[in-house]
């Protein structure tokens, strides 16, 4: 702590586990003063990172108001690949459709060729905001182009698998939808502390509007 661009990363870190845990007071907390060390540090692009993950973390567990008012303040910051499309998911998940359309689209545009983004990010986003339109039998089919890349490291590592498992739930396929959340507790190297792994798990299912 203390050493320029690693005090940052550390107090988010413990920002995701204290969220894992369930102590989004805390997790609140820890993320405002990664963002303002990441401020200090003049890493515009490491604050919009951080106002993105918060609020998708706020997204997941139902915080839909919050996690629009942090979503709005990382759009004023970045237009990055990777925070624009963890924003696009937020906007997705809270409910936000024309938003989250217009990032989506925006990134389709922008990264015709990209992989990453039309076989990971773009699904995962229009899967959500179809889900949130209660439309969970499309919301499964348009994630079918990211099974084979959906174990990849990105910015919205295993997010797919975890809105396929909410569809699959929404339309009461509940096998279908455990093998889904056991494909994230399968692989916790990449889960790590993120919000999904908590969701994911049976017994340790968090609530949603939590304060």
């Amino acid at each position: 702590m203390g050493t320029p661009g690693f005090e940052h990363v550390m107090l988010f870190v413990q920002s995701n586990t204290a969220a894992y845990g369930g102590q989004f007071a805390k997790a609140r907390e820890l993320a405002r003063r990664a963002a303002e060390s990441a401020q200090r540090a003049d890493e515009k692009e490491v604050v919009a990172g951080y106002q993105a993950r918060a609020a998708l973390r706020e997204a997941l567990v139902g915080n839909v108001t919050l996690a629009k008012q942090q979503a709005q303040a990382g759009l004023a910051l970045s237009d990055g690949r990777d925070v624009e499309a963890l924003l696009a998911l937020v906007l997705g998940l809270a409910g936000d459709e024309g938003q989250a359309r217009r990032l989506a689209n925006n990134l389709s545009e922008r990264f015709a060729e990209n992989t990453v983004v039309q076989f990971n990010y773009l699904p995962a986003i229009r899967a959500a905001v179809a889900l949130q339109g209660h439309d969970a039998g499309k919301a499964i089919e348009v994630l079918e182009p990211a099974l084979p890349y959906e174990l990849g490291q990105t910015a919205l590592t295993l997010h797919p698998i975890y809105v396929r498992g909410q569809a699959y739930l929404a339309t009461y396929q509940g096998p279908a939808a455990v093998a889904e959340f056991q494909k994230i507790l399968d692989h916790p190297g990449l889960v790590t502390n993120s919000t999904i792994g908590a969701l994911a798990h049976p017994r340790r299912r968090l609530p949603t509007r939590i304060f």
